[in-house]
């Protein structure tokens, strides 16, 4: 359920990260230089599927359980600020916790 809920959010920010802070969600996300021009140079694919892809390789690399991926991945996602964005997530997040009670 919690991969479920991880994935949605993956892919809810990817769609409203706006395309100016590309650069800046790459640093905070540490995604390697590599990975953005593979990702990046593939055609027919849109900016959102490509951003989708790019955290899903981050998520990945997160050894860790999905619950604690998503407060890393809102944490990144603020470091980037995109304060409307985080709202939006924690809402996420607070509204999966509320629906499981």
């Amino acid at each position: 359920m919690q991969e479920y809920v991880l994935i949605k959010m993956l892919r809810y920010a990817a769609t409203k990260c706006p395309e100016d802070d590309f650069e800046r969600i790459c640093q905070k996300f540490k995604i390697n230089g590599d990975d953005v021009t593979t990702i990046m140079s593939q055609e027919g694919k849109s900016f959102r599927d490509r951003l989708f892809k790019l955290f899903t390789i981050w998520r990945e690399r997160q050894p860790v359980a999905p619950d604690v991926v998503q407060q890393k991945f809102i944490h990144a996602i603020d470091l980037v600020d995109l304060p409307r964005l985080v709202s939006q997530l924690r809402a996420i997040t607070t509204y999966t916790k509320a629906t499981r009670l």
